[in-house]
């Protein structure tokens, strides 16, 4: 486990590429059987099996990047994440503001529901993580999706802490570095790249 984790923090160790369209996946194996030297493939020169390989890797990379790159509008997603709330703001920018995580206490609703839906989208950091209070139901997940995910800043509520709300803050404070930290405030604005969160 400790080898995984090690290996796992290695930089491009992971690669999160979202959804690509479907034909990508045939053009991936067209390019492996190329490569492999299997099949009907075998007809082919080899000059003809890197033509092909180049073109499939070129094509499935220009749909990544397209993917990353596209213009989009201001989306707003709303997660079913148990009782409490969960929202996932994506900016045209393709910048990620998460608002509430929601929360379940046999179930880890950040890392099982947001992470996959952030990584499905191919996204691998969150530059806005904001709980909206301290209540499981709203930060519940939170710590599961700082564990997975790179938070760039997190907003607190300016609250009293009760005991649980405590104990699940210095949980996620644990994932998010301090000097990334603020508390919410009236009429502060951050950019998200084509968007304003008030």
């Amino acid at each position: 486990m400790v080898q995984a984790q090690w290996l796992q923090a290695l930089p491009f160790s992971v690669c999160v590429v979202g959804s690509l369209p479907v034909f990508c996946i045939a053009l991936y194996y067209v390019a492996l059987f190329s490569w492999l030297d299997v099949g009907y493939m075998l007809v082919l020169s080899t000059m003809e099996r890197r033509i092909c390989i180049s073109i499939c890797c070129s094509i499935i990379g220009l749909c990544y990047l397209w993917q990353q790159w596209k213009p989009m509008p201001t989306t707003v997603y709303f997660m079913d994440v148990g009782q409490g709330d969960g929202a996932v703001i994506v900016s045209p920018k393709h910048r990620i503001a998460v608002i509430d995580t929601g929360g379940l206490k046999s179930f880890d609703t950040g890392s099982r529901i947001i992470t996959p839906f952030l990584h499905s989208l191919g996204k691998s950091k969150v530059e806005l993580l904001i709980p909206s209070h301290s209540d499981f139901d709203h930060i519940g997940g939170g710590v599961g999706l700082a564990r997975n995910m790179k938070v760039e800043k997190l907003i607190l509520p300016k609250e009293k802490l009760k005991d649980d709300g405590l104990q699940l803050m210095q949980e996620l404070l644990h994932y998010v570095d301090k000097d990334k930290v603020e508390f919410a405030r009236q009429g502060k604005e951050y950019d998200l790249g084509g968007a304003t969160l008030n």
